[in-house]
């Protein structure tokens, strides 16, 4: 949990096996404003964030896959 003076974060992130063996990835962020401050970070941020967090997920994916064929031999 990160705290800024415009509102407080959070990042989850969770990996679990799906009914048919793939492996699924999960991300959420949850941003709660303080204040006329907050939202308008929020949303002046909103777009950056969203490229952000989707780049950071397909780098994580991508290692993880690159790591379980190494280990596949």
């Amino acid at each position: 949990r990160v705290l800024f003076r415009s509102g407080a974060t959070w990042l989850e992130m969770s990996v679990e096996t799906a009914p048919d063996g793939r492996t699924e990835y999960r991300q959420r962020v949850t941003f709660r404003p303080a204040g006329p401050a907050g939202h308008l970070y929020w949303w002046s941020q909103r777009l950056g964030h969203e490229v952000v967090f989707a780049v950071m997920a397909k780098r994580l994916v991508r290692a993880a896959e690159r790591l379980g064929e190494a280990r596949a031999g």
